[in-house]
């Protein structure tokens, strides 16, 4: 037993413990205050968060959500927000972010799409050096893709041009003659040190000092490139080539390996390839492709509900793939998408994670690459279109009781049947005679936090054990 300070709190109403330990405590005058395990304490008071500074009581959900009852405000509902997100009140100098990559221990580049480029440093928004002071050269504040090369050279992607930054120097524009293209969109260095540039019209490089333009002679196929990610294991390179599908380039040459037939995806926006050298493919309207052993699988939209449109892909290191959508951003273990890849599953489990979790969008940045990035301490970063996200995976406790089902109705040849007698009373089990055709059960779960997410499955005992 230890005392913890608490000033302010001389109007108690209620006392609440919660499952992580944490107290809170509900005040007639004040609001409410939290406090952790730590001794740490938080306060919640109108204007920020609570409706009304009379609060009755907290009480925790099955869900892991805080209810707060106050006295003149109404029922109020508190998530612990799983994402941590900077906005333009944060610094970032337009809240649209295109693009995110890492370039060292604590500091990240970040392309905002009207504000240019700026960086982050131990978490806090400054320019970034090299860049000329506000106001930007038209040409610059579009940025679409960011990255530092091992030289610490940045490599700037705009919608009207490629940009660089030598370094100790100014950003300088690459004249379109020497990478071919009018707009980058992707931008990778790969092991040997080569930077690949995906650009509206194909794809160049730049290697010791030189730049060079792939064409229709090096196998490359038509179409602008939005995704490039390197395998493992040997010196392959994939590459998203938007109207054609996905390509590859090994041994000097490129090759398409799967396009417009079935399962289409052509309209590919990322492509990322795990550890194990499985390579999946995001698409605009087709979910997620798997490619493995020269095979195309589709994990659309159908298998388990995932979203229709992936525009970036990560690995966290402990079995998960996150996947980043028009419609937040979705956790799916690899072990599983093996399984479906494999025919030993049809569905995928999935967790998704929206803007009541902390996500500063639903719409995440697509189309462009690096779009999601993984830093050096484990931590997940997602641009979206209204500021960038940060979500620590290791950290990431979820819920997995599975929530009350409840059957509503029972009908037998459209009659409906009473209650009591479908639930088993004194008369026993229901029964059903030869002659009855259809049996129509009507059911629900009470989930509060993401009904929209709630799937179910049924099975008939003695027909599918």
């Amino acid at each position: 037993v230890r005392e913890i300070a608490c000033p302010g709190t001389e109007n108690v109403w209620s006392l609440y413990e919660d499952s992580a330990g944490r107290v809170w405590i509900a005040q007639t005058r004040g609001g409410l205050r939290l406090v952790q395990p730590d001794g740490g304490i938080r306060s919640f008071h109108k204007g920020y968060g609570l409706t009304y500074d009379a609060v009755r009581f907290a009480f925790e959900d099955r869900e892991g959500s805080i209810w707060i009852g106050t006295s003149g405000g109404g029922l109020l509902r508190y998530r612990e927000p799983r994402f941590v997100s900077y906005g333009e009140a944060d610094g970032l100098p337009d809240r649209v972010v295109r693009s995110v990559s890492v370039a060292g221990p604590d500091r990240l580049l970040v392309a905002t799409y009207g504000g240019g480029p700026v960086q982050l440093l131990q978490e806090r928004v400054t320019s970034l050096p090299g860049i000329p002071p506000p106001p930007l050269p038209q040409a610059l504040r579009f940025a679409q893709a960011i990255l530092e090369d091992r030289a610490g050279q940045v490599w700037i992607g705009t919608a009207d041009g490629l940009w660089r930054i030598p370094p100790g120097g100014v950003a300088e524009a690459v004249p379109p003659t020497l990478w071919g293209g009018s707009s980058a969109y992707a931008l990778f260095e790969d092991r040997a040190g080569t930077v690949w540039i995906g650009t509206d019209r194909g794809l160049a490089r730049y290697a010791d000092g030189a730049f060079g333009v792939l064409s229709a002679a090096d196998g490359l196929p038509a179409g602008s490139v939005h995704g490039l990610a390197e395998d493992p294991k040997r010196p392959l390179l994939w590459i998203a080539v938007r109207g054609a599908g996905l390509a590859c380039w090994e041994d000097g040459r490129a090759r398409l390996v799967a396009g417009s037939s079935s399962p289409p995806i052509d309209r590919i926006a990322s492509v990322y390839v795990d550890a194990a050298g499985t390579v999946w493919a995001g698409t605009l309207d087709s979910g997620l492709v798997g490619y493995r052993d020269g095979r195309v699988s589709s994990i659309g939209p159908s298998t388990g509900s995932l979203p229709r449109s992936i525009n970036g892909i990560a690995e966290d290191g402990a079995g998960f793939l996150w996947l980043a959508s028009n419609r937040g951003v979705v956790r799916v273990a690899l072990a599983e998408l093996y399984d479906i890849l494999e025919g030993r599953r049809i569905l995928a489990t999935f967790a998704r994670f929206d803007t009541t979790d902390g996500l500063a969008s639903m719409e995440c940045a697509g189309s462009v690459t690096p779009a999601v990035a993984r830093d050096l301490q484990g931590n997940l970063w997602f641009a979206t279109l209204k500021g960038l996200s940060r979500i620590r995976p290791a950290d990431l406790r979820l819920r997995t009781n599975p929530p009350p089902v409840r059957i509503e109705s029972v009908t037998l040849d459209g009659q409906p049947i009473p209650e009591a007698q479908w639930r088993g009373g004194d008369g026993g089990p229901l029964q059903i005679a030869p002659h009855n055709r259809r049996l129509e059960v009507r059911y629900t779960a009470l989930e509060l936090s993401a009904a929209e997410d709630t799937r179910f499955s049924y099975s008939v005992n003695g027909d599918d054990d």
